[in-house]
């Protein structure tokens, strides 16, 4: 039993034997899905359309729900266990985000590393196969196997939140729905002192009502006579649809087998097929594999006006504040955007009445967003806050570094590839693979791979070879500053600016492809990824023709398959009508993963402020910046710097 992390399939879990587990996160297409959808969900190509769109209207207008509007199959999720009624929907919706935001909720605490334990004892599992009606089959050992005194309720309903939320996510169990089997063998008073009546209300309320997946059955096995006591619990708080889809069966596996086909359940519910012993953490690594697909935004708390600004310029970052008892996400995001140190601190209300704390950080961020000294790559190691989402979102820890890091050497030695293979070299590829050693291998393959397939273009290209492309051109223009999320901005110029004439396609793409080689000496590049912005403004049919389908394939390769950094997401703008010529040569080499992250915004700025906040755009993007006022003349002198590494680089390929 292992975890399959190739590029050629989904991640997923082998336990042997051709039984697996993974997460399909295809839409269906098949007729008798489409059919049943039509019939139990009113999912039609006229009500899905029209539901999608009122639900979006209906968000935008909540100003305090910030969620990824734009993406229909996010909407379709919320929409299909309401038969696509949108404003039933949306008050789910906002139930459900609102529990969500709890310090202490059944929702909040959902990562893998603090229900590790949970996983680790299997007492939360997917089972690989589902039914014969296409359900999500959930199996809790919720009697003799579950430690209470180690593992408390609470993390216990997170964990089966954490699994319900990644399943959810998958349109056929959208569709189909989930069944519980839950083993009550064992069952003891400790177990039952653990569901107090508001947490089981808690519980049963957001089930029956605030919950966007569609349970269709809870099958109780094992239940002696103590299970009566906790069933008196929560007889109380079950609606009339709940009660009818809840099965006690004892010890009589026949019983569950009239709901649950046996061939469809393991060995040990007297299934046909043998599940072995595993070790459960390996769940949480399938759960990390789709970090990245699932980032949504909370909405976020109310700032209060009473609260002081301390600023401190980079000079001072070595000194430490006064330990602030409120810190708003906010604040916490322009640190990670690495203009300045901000803290709000909690203080008698010594701001007038009138004074807006946004505004006040507004104009710090302008003070400290312009170009006011030379652009330069930053090389400074990690902060703790960076470190600490390199542990949420990548795993990475000092012990699983430095694990990784040999294991990686070791492999790399073995391998018939030439690499660098000191630290630093090797976390750039680790930190985009999280640190899985045997991908971050094949990254090196596929980048070894690909520098061989456009040698021609590629091989021992320094930043002199395409300056004019930065200095003379403007095409391509990198932020000084990061967004909200610490991410590298770039924004890429595929209209008025580009003069076919005087530039190619491989020349833009040869500029692309240096800059990545200067993007992965930063540390907080690496760890928070890149956002890519292409700017199609005053794009004419010269511009079209200047494009290739070979280009269009060389650089979505590249994207998806030869560059060690995390592309976060692709912001299209400025699209004319003839873009669709543009999309038709690149839309056959996109992959599910990218395709999630690109967004069409034509000139509605608005639409790309709900991705990079407006405090963090130029004017040109309708941000609060000044306008742009510096180009690659201005950072191009940053590139000359690090020649030697670039050098190094060049060095990567096969012996």
């Amino acid at each position: 039993m292992a975890l399959k992390l190739d590029e050629l399939r989904t991640p997923r879990i082998d336990f042997g034997k051709g039984i697996e587990l993974s997460l399909d996160l295809e839409e269906y297409t098949d007729e008798a899905a489409k059919k049943k959808a039509a019939e139990e969900l009113r999912e039609t190509p006229e009500v899905v359309l029209a539901s999608v769109k009122q639900l979006r209207e209906l968000i935008r207008a909540e100003k305090e729900l910030l969620v990824p509007v734009d993406e229909d199959a996010f909407l379709k999720r919320f929409l299909r266990p309401k038969k696509y009624y949108p404003d039933s929907t949306f008050e789910m919706m906002k139930a459900y985000y609102k529990l969500k935001q709890k310090e202490d909720s059944i929702l909040s605490g959902l990562s893998t590393e603090l229900l590790a334990d949970v996983f680790a004892d299997r007492l939360v599992q997917i089972l690989p196969k589902r039914d014969q009606h296409g359900r999500r089959i959930m199996y809790l050992e919720m009697g003799g196997k579950w430690n209470c005194s180690k593992i408390p309720s609470l993390m216990l309903i997170r964990a089966t939140n954490m699994l319900m939320d990644a399943i959810g996510r998958e349109p056929r169990t959208q569709l189909h729905g989930i069944v519980f089997i839950v083993n009550f063998d064992n069952l003891s008073f400790s177990h039952i002192g653990q569901f107090a009546p508001k947490f089981v209300k808690t519980i049963v309320d957001f089930g029956q009502r605030n919950s966007p997946f569609r349970v269709k059955g809870i099958h109780i096995i094992n239940n002696a006579r103590m299970f009566n006591f906790l069933f008196k619990v929560f007889k109380p708080f079950l609606g009339k649809k709940w009660s009818q889809r809840i099965y006690l069966h004892a010890t009589d596996k026949q019983s569950l087998h009239q709901h649950i086909d046996p061939a469809s359940l393991p060995s040990f519910l007297d299934g046909t097929y043998e599940l072995p012993e595993y070790d459960g953490s390996v769940v949480g690594q399938l759960l990390d594999c789709y970090k990245d697909y699932w980032e949504e935004s909370p909405a976020p708390a109310a700032v209060p006006t009473n609260y002081v600004v301390w600023h401190l310029s980079n000079e001072l970052s070595g000194q430490e504040p006064a330990s602030p008892t409120y810190i708003d996400s906010r604040v916490r995001s322009i640190d990670r955007a690495r203009s300045s140190l901000l803290f709000v601190c909690c203080a008698p209300a010594c701001l007038p009445s009138f004074c807006d704390l946004s505004q006040i950080l507004s104009s710090v961020l302008v003070a400290h967003l312009t170009m006011s000294g030379p652009f330069d790559i930053d090389l400074s190691p990690p902060t703790a806050e960076l470190l600490e989402i390199a542990k949420n979102e990548l795993r990475e820890t000092p012990e699983v570094r430095a694990a990784a890091i040999e294991e990686l050497r070791k492999l790399l030695k073995a391998s018939d590839l030439s690499f660098p293979d000191d630290d630093d070299f090797l976390l750039i590829y680790l930190r985009p693979t999280k640190f899985y050693p045997e991908s971050a291998l094949k990254l090196m393959r596929n980048v070894a791979e690909f520098n061989k397939t456009y040698k021609d273009l590629l091989n021992n290209l320094m930043p002199a070879d395409v300056k004019d492309v930065f200095v003379e051109h403007g095409l391509i223009n990198i932020f000084t500053n990061r967004d909200q999320s610490g991410r590298r901005m770039m924004v890429v110029h595929m209209g008025e600016l580009w003069n076919t004439k005087q530039v190619t396609e491989d020349q833009i793409f040869r500029a692309l492809y240096t800059i990545q080689k200067l993007a992965v000496l930063e540390a907080a590049t690496q760890i928070n990824g890149v956002v890519v912005i292409y700017d199609f403004k005053g794009m004419g049919m010269g511009h079209v023709s200047a494009m290739s389908t070979s280009g269009a394939k060389r650089l979505l390769t590249f994207i998806q398959e030869a560059c060690p950094l995390r592309m976060k997401a692709v912001h299209f703008v400025n699209e004319p009508m003839i873009f669709n010529m543009v999309w038709k040569l690149f839309k056959p080499f996109v992959k599910e993963k990218l395709n999630k992250r690109m967004f069409f915004h034509g000139e509605k700025m608005a639409k790309l402020h709900e991705h990079i906040h407006k405090e963090y755009l130029p004017s040109n993007y309708g941000g609060t910046l000044p306008a742009l006022n510096y180009g690659g003349k201005d950072w191009y002198p940053a590139a000359e710097k690090h020649i030697d590494f670039i050098k190094k680089w060049n060095t990567c390929g096969f012996k």
